[in-house]
């Protein structure tokens, strides 16, 4: 059986590290995710933000204005099996709580942050294993 990126567990980190070689990690992580950091999806019905994939259909999409597209986070909550439903509404609510704050002072950068947006990204975007199996046929078959 394949192990969800909801059930990793954090690890602090075993040496200090500055802030250029944080600043270094989340840019490589942006690079790795393929993430438009200059487009931040916020949904006003739900109140979700994310950034999109670069060349993605959602990219396309709010480029060319149709801001009506679906959102993301919400369809990925709703398609979770119920057994890891929580751990991802608390990694979405941990997340968005992030964002926010990422966008006041992006500087601030920490070790902990980087393995969010990672557990984050990964699961929005990578982790197959959390789907239910009707959208995993429907999606990945």
């Amino acid at each position: 059986m394949t192990t969800s990126v909801l059930t990793r567990e954090y690890n602090s980190p075993t040496r200090p590290y500055s802030k250029n070689e944080l600043t270094t990690k989340y840019d490589r992580f942006i690079e790795k995710f393929k993430l438009n950091t200059k487009l931040l999806i916020s949904h006003e019905k739900c109140g979700h933000k994310y950034y999109v994939k670069i060349n993605s259909k959602k990219e396309q999409s709010m480029l060319e204005g149709n801001t009506s597209s679906g959102c993301s986070v919400c369809w990925r909550l709703y398609n979770t099996v119920k057994p890891l439903r929580e751990g991802a509404n608390d990694l979405n609510r941990l997340y968005q709580e992030f964002i926010n704050n990422y966008q006041d002072d992006p500087d601030q950068i920490e070790y902990f942050d980087i393995f969010l947006n990672t557990v984050f990204y990964t699961w929005l975007y990578g982790d197959k294993s959390s789907l239910s199996k009707r959208e995993e046929k429907r999606r990945y078959e």
